[in-house]
């Protein structure tokens, strides 16, 4: 499953997850984030500057379009 980091959203309600790093580019960021499942499973969402969480800052995460799905092999 391929989710490009715009699509990725802070959202009430969403899948939880901690901020773990944040690389700043003006008006927005790429922010990694360590979702809370067993695993820690990591992703990436493009944020925008006015909304960047802390690092280490708990959220939620939601999606804004569907997930693009890819076939094995």
């Amino acid at each position: 499953m391929l989710l490009r980091p715009e699509w990725l959203t802070l959202a009430e309600g969403g899948t939880p997850a901690v901020a773990t790093s944040i690389a700043y580019a003006g008006h927005d960021a790429l922010v990694s984030f360590a979702l809370a499942d067993t695993a820690k499973t990591p992703v990436r969402a493009r944020i925008a500057a006015p909304a960047l969480p802390q690092l280490g800052a708990h959220v939620t995460l939601g999606v804004r379009q569907n997930a693009l799905a890819y076939p094995l092999g």
